[in-house]
């Protein structure tokens, strides 16, 4: 601090009036307060504005502006209800832990032994809580509002000129709206697999396998049972997509 205040006295206190605690590395805790130990913050955030982020500048800042808005009002209001001194998750967590203590734990160690734990009971867990997940903690994140704003429509015009945006330039294939999932999460996919499915062919009508690589294709016995053409009837077609809507391909069944 001394070799700041010789470099700049303004800086100096700058720093003194928002406190030592707040920068220096000595008054920092190293204990860690969330289990999220990647930058999942900013993932969230990306894809919570997903809808925003398609569209122009000013519109795009002025959805995220009310989304925001409206969010910490909701935070603040959902927990202004709770009369508890802890977060919900946090009781949540607490009463699933106490829950576990009202049974012993066995641990086989063979020739007919155990070793049974029993819990201690007497402690009361809501004091080992840290600060970080009390109520007044939360309030105090979402205590300040973000002010409602003016319409565009009614925004003075500045001289200048006017800024435009870039020309539209096509990128090959379909642009992406996902973000880009790190190596160690599940995708999660809203198309269904057809793994399990059985699909029968319509010339031979047997499994495994299409009427594209059937090998009977083109033979004459198989043009005469299907009335002396390769394409399925259209009485078989409707069939065939009402069984694929219902998840079944087996025509044998039909």
């Amino acid at each position: 601090m001394s070799e700041l205040q010789g470099t700049s006295d303004r800086a100096h206190q700058d720093f003194l009036a928002v406190g030592v605690t707040k920068f220096c590395q000595t008054y920092i805790s190293v204990g860690c307060k969330s289990d999220v130990v990647s930058n999942n913050l900013s993932e969230t955030f990306n894809g919570y504005i997903l809808k925003a982020r398609g569209k122009l500048i000013i519109d795009m800042l002025e959805d995220i502006r009310r989304m925001l808005m409206a969010r910490m009002y909701e935070k603040r209001e959902l927990m202004l209800k709770n009369n508890d001194t802890i977060c919900p998750s946090i009781r949540k967590k607490l009463e699933e832990n106490n829950e576990e203590t009202r049974y012993c734990h066995v641990t086989p160690a063979g020739n007919m032994k155990y070793e049974v734990q029993e819990l201690d009971k007497s402690n009361d867990p809501d004091k080992y809580v840290d600060d970080y997940y009390k109520r007044d903690t939360y309030l105090k994140t979402y205590d300040l509002m973000l002010q409602p704003l003016i319409g565009k429509d009614t925004w003075p015009e500045v001289d200048g000129p006017h800024v435009f945006p870039p020309p539209i330039k096509k990128m090959p294939s379909r642009p992406k709206k996902k973000r880009r999932r790190d190596v160690h999460e599940d995708e999660t996919g809203t198309r269904l697999s057809r793994g399990g499915l059985v699909i029968t062919c319509q010339i031979c009508f047997q499994d495994d396998h299409n009427r594209r690589s059937c090998p009977l294709r083109g033979h004459p016995s198989s043009t005469q049972s299907q009335g002396g053409d390769n394409e399925p009837r259209m009485s078989d077609q409707r069939t065939s997509k009402q069984g694929a809507k219902q998840g079944r391909f087996n025509i044998k069944e039909w």
